[in-house]
Parts: C-alpha cells; sequence; structure tokens
C-alpha cells in the first residue's frame, strides 16, 4: 500500500513537472519569445539561435518533447507509457486554449446593470471567457484593474491572450474559491461560487455529481481526505 501511494505521489509530481515545462513552451511563444534548451525562454542569440526549443527561432525548431519527457520520467516508472503521458498532456494542456461558453450563453450579455462601480459598456457581452470562464461585468472590472487589461472595455482579450487567460482563472479563484475550501467550507462552497444558481441547489445535479467524482478522484490520486461538504 505504501508503495502503491508513493508511486501515485511520484507521478503526479512527474506530471506537474513535464506539465510547467511544456506549458512555458507554449506561453513563451504566444508573448513572442524563444526558448533555449535549457528551459529558459527571452529574445537574441541566446535563447532563438542554436538549440533554440519554440518561438520565433533563429533556425528551424527542433521537437524534443519526446526528449524532454523521457529526461524528467525515472526509468523505474516502466508502467507509464510514454504515448500515454503526451495524451494526457495535451487533454490538461487543452486548458491553456483560451475559450468561451457554449453557443447560447452568447445570446446573454452577463450585465448587471446594477453595479455602477463597474458599469457595462453598450454592446459588449461579458460571458464567460478563459480555463474559469470569467463572467459578469463585476468581475471583468476588478480582474482587469489588477491584471492590467481594460476588462469593460476589451474584455475579449481574456479568449484571444493565454497570459491573461490564466491569469484571470488564477484571479478569480485567489479572490472567490481559495479562502472557502481553505476555511473548512468544503469543496462544495467553491462548486457554488463559481457556478452558484447554475448548478447548486437543484439547479444540474449532474453536473455538480460529475464535479464531485473528479474532486474525490484526484484526492485519492493525492493521497488525502475530501473533507466534508463536498456539494452544494
Amino acid at each position: 500500500m505504501i508503495n502503491s501511494f508513493s508511486s501515485r505521489k511520484h507521478l503526479i509530481f512527474i506530471y506537474t513537472i513535464a506539465i510547467v515545462l511544456i506549458s512555458k513552451l507554449i506561453l513563451a511563444r504566444a508573448e513572442g519569445l524563444c526558448c533555449s534548451k535549457w528551459g529558459y525562454c527571452g529574445t537574441g542569440n541566446d535563447y532563438c539561435g542554436k538549440g533554440c526549443q519554440g518561438g520565433p527561432c533563429f533556425t528551424t525548431a527542433t521537437n524534443n518533447t519526446n526528449k524532454l519527457l523521457q529526461a524528467v520520467i525515472p526509468q523505474e516508472l516502466h508502467f507509464l507509457k510514454l504515448s500515454n503521458l503526451i495524451l494526457h498532456l495535451q487533454l490538461l494542456l487543452l486548458l491553456m486554449i483560451p475559450s468561451v461558453r457554449l453557443p447560447l450563453s452568447l445570446l446573454m450579455n452577463y450585465c448587471d446593470e446594477q453595479n455602477i462601480e463597474y458599469p457595462c459598456v453598450s454592446g459588449k457581452k461579458y460571458y464567460g471567457r478563459g480555463p474559469i470562464q470569467l463572467s459578469w461585468n463585476f468581475n471583468y472590472g476588478p480582474a482587469g484593474k489588477d491584471i492590467g487589461f481594460d476588462g469593460l472595455n476589451d474584455l475579449d482579450i481574456v479568449a484571444r491572450d493565454n497570459m491573461i487567460s490564466f491569469k484571470t482563472a488564477l484571479w478569480y479563484w485567489m479572490n472567490t474559491c481559495h479562502s472557502l475550501i481553505t476555511s473548512g467550507l468544503g469543496f462544495g462552497a467553491t462548486i457554488r461560487a463559481i457556478y452558484g444558481p447554475l448548478e447548486c441547489d437543484g439547479g444540474n445535479p449532474p453536473a455538480v455529481d460529475r464535479r464531485i467524482d473528479y474532486y474525490t478522484e484526484y484526492c485519492y490520486q493525492l493521497g488525502v481526505e475530501t473533507g466534508n461538504n463536498t456539494t452544494c
């Protein structure tokens, strides 16, 4: 049992390292930077010259993803096929592609007209964008103020800029959800904070159940307790 738990922790650590390394290349490319063979990103010959791994390289960049993963994966984890890991990474990295809600939501402005601090701009629709689907003018406004973009006028930047997209997700989580789960209110409180009446209080029980299932599985893989109050 101890060996199994240790292997799970080891595997999750490896996943994290690989995701960080590969996502760094993707984000750097989005910002017009080159990444050297040593893992550092920037501009100039040191980064874009010989050994450049991604971005606007002076020479054609070689795809060293397999070598990179093989380097960070210990040989004792022989049960993990490289192709399987790459598949999981691809699924996880899909989160890095700025996204928007389903087309039906485009019909909604997600505008709280009562909010005078961050008033809606005519013609703008504050529907969900980004990995955590930032919505409503009262979220876009302060997020833009803290991160450094015009959240009321140029809100589409969340759907076209990878870095800002992820910053909005982290901003929302830290300002809305983090304290809920760390204070003992439980995972269910984070569902309510993000999806509220759309899913909680009988709004969409199957969706809530799926989120709880994912959360439970991740807790199992990490070897930690789920805690109380997992539903909303």
